[in-house]
């Protein structure tokens, strides 16, 4: 059974239902992986700095930005005609820094950003062959599959019960339209696309996903 440990979270794929899953953006110098050794190297240099025609300072480039990717790349063999792109995010401990990163607009453009830039990097790495990808799953990219999702796994502090009912329905309702926003964001992006987009919690899986989480002590 594939079990992928995200920060304090872990993910369960089992195999009786022939689940492959691997973490794609793992950074690993003791083994070779995709994202590591084709796609996290490329980044975008820059050049110095340089004044124009008016003698003004022009920044030329954004030095150790790189292409993104998602946490987890997972998919039913032999066929895995259903993807997934799994992104985990934990802001239990930051509710602010949440909100601020949905009223900008943070969130969702990062997981777009994340979901488009590895598919690209995958159907290149399939297209080319890369004995870093599993066989299976370079001929799933390539067919291409029937299902791709993105799933944003966001973890949020639960909401406690206050004495003031009405106070804990607002609560809730806020917490539900935040939630709302940022897949309803995703969705708008990614539908036209042909790519599902989801957004789970603990108690609150995509239905019929087939994997499972478990919150570590």
């Amino acid at each position: 059974m594939p079990v992928i440990i995200e920060g304090k979270h872990q993910f369960e794929f089992p195999d009786a239902d022939g689940w492959y899953a691997f973490k794609y953006d793992e950074i690993d110098a003791a083994k070779s992986g995709f994202y590591r050794e084709r796609i996290e190297t490329i980044k975008w240099k820059g050049e110095d700095d340089k004044l124009d025609e008016d003698g003004k300072l022009r920044e030329c480039g954004k030095p150790d930005e790189g292409l993104k990717g998602v946490d987890i790349v997972a998919g039913i063999r032999p066929v895995m005609d259903d993807l997934t792109l799994l992104e985990v995010k934990d802001f239990r401990e930051d509710e602010p820094g949440l909100r601020a990163k949905v009223r900008t607009g943070e969130i969702p453009t990062e997981i777009l950003l994340k979901a488009i830039h590895t598919w690209g990097a995958l159907c290149l790495g399939a297209r080319h062959g890369d004995g870093l990808l599993l066989p299976d799953l370079r001929a799933a990219i390539l067919r291409p599959p029937a299902q791709l999702r993105v799933v944003l796994f966001l973890a949020q502090t639960p909401i406690r019960q206050s004495p003031n009912e009405r106070d804990t329905r607002q609560k809730e309702d806020a917490r539900r339209k935040q939630r709302l926003g940022i897949l309803t964001k995703m969705q708008n992006h990614l539908k036209p696309l042909g790519i599902k987009s989801h957004l789970a919690d603990m108690g609150d899986l995509p239905a019929r996903c087939g994997w499972t989480v478990t919150e570590l002590p």
